[in-house]
């Protein structure tokens, strides 16, 4: 009896000594997910401090949410392949481009009933994603309940678009194509800065981001684009993202320079007698941006590309040096893995300048 009266205190010991050092090994300071990812690998840290536990290698990416903004974070590391959901409406002439740029996409099953609405739980579980993409900390929490890891990507500003694409690296097993991202989007920044800088005060224009349905300011990304080569937005201190304003409001702001999300809202802004009074559309400077992957003036990963448009658009003869039919194609080729002919990038860029 003496050998097991020895044996007992050694085997508690023992015990309490694995506990502790089980629950010092988990990271601390972030909410953990993933812990019933079968063949759990790794732990990545997503844009709001989330520890997620993933696969060694992700094959199979979802995304929910803001479906278009998401898919171009796999896109921009050259892993467009692995998105298995399709967008809710994809066939919407407002997403021609994916029949050029991810027409696989259009056909592929929907997990949302309409672009942000609450996911489809069967409906995702079934395409057997190994992580989901989402821009919405409840919709995350949501799916990480459900037992599929869900990586958050916060995506209000410049800077936050180049992190998002650097978590989306690190999930995908892309860091390098991620950082040569990065790299690209600072070098496009110091561009249109060293010539933003020389423009007079008084050569700037007034300009307004604007959506005919509903009237409104569709989001902040374009306060941060407007400011790199610098506009004077007249909603740059309007802090709510869909910022819906009047008629009235838009005649007393009579911007400069209307920048539209959407390629009918040309015809709306010169044919709707409410605006014609407006100094833009007395002078023509109504400009549509492009939509690739997703609308370029949206939260996007094309959003190097979105600045240069902007950049050439409001200051035509400073930026006249940029070939952005050329930028445009050498960018889709180096990051999204797609090649475009020449009449495929006139197409992307028709009617917006």
């Amino acid at each position: 009896m003496k050998p097991l009266a020895r044996t007992i205190p050694f085997l508690l010991a023992l015990s309490v000594a694995l506990l502790t050092l089980l629950a010092c090994s988990a990271p601390s300071g972030a909410t953990q997910t993933g812990h019933n990812q079968p063949g759990a690998a790794r732990t990545i840290i997503d844009s709001v401090g989330r520890h997620v536990h993933l696969l060694a290698h992700v094959q199979r990416v979802a995304t929910v949410g803001s479906v278009p903004v998401l898919n171009s974070f796999p896109f921009a590391v050259g892993a467009g392949n692995t998105i298995v959901n399709g967008i809710p409406g994809g066939n919407a002439a407002g997403y021609a481009s994916y029949t050029v740029l991810a027409p696989k996409l259009l056909n592929a099953p929907n997990v949302e009933s309409s672009i942000g609405a609450p996911p489809n739980t069967e409906a995702l579980l079934a395409l057997k994603p190994d992580v989901v993409l989402t821009d919405s900390v409840q919709f995350a929490d949501q799916i990480q309940s459900i037992g599929i890891p869900s990586v958050v990507l916060s995506l209000e500003t410049g800077d936050k678009i180049k992190e998002a694409v650097l978590v989306t690296g690190e999930v995908l097993g892309r860091q390098q194509q991620a950082a040569d991202y990065v790299s690209y989007f600072d070098d496009v920044v110091v561009r249109v800065r060293k010539i933003a800088q020389t423009i007079p005060e008084n050569a700037r224009p007034t300009v307004l981001y604007i959506d005919l349905h509903p009237l409104r300011r569709p989001n902040r990304i374009m306060e941060w684009m407007l400011d790199q080569v610098g506009a004077r937005s007249v909603t740059h201190d309007v802090q709510i993202g869909q910022y819906k304003f009047d008629i009235e409001q838009l005649q007393q702001w009579n911007p400069d320079v209307l920048i539209g999300m959407e390629p009918n809202d040309r015809t709306g802004l010169t044919t709707d007698p409410r605006f014609t009074d407006l100094r833009a559309v007395q002078s023509g400077r109504i400009g549509i941006i492009p939509t690739g992957i997703q609308i370029w003036g949206n939260n996007t990963a094309e959003q190097p590309l979105a600045l240069l448009w902007v950049a050439k658009y409001v200051f035509p003869q400073q930026f006249a040096h940029i070939n952005l039919p050329a930028e445009t194609k050498s960018f889709y080729q180096r990051y999204f893995n797609i090649t475009l002919t020449d009449p495929q990038v006139q197409q992307l860029l028709a009617s917006t300048l």
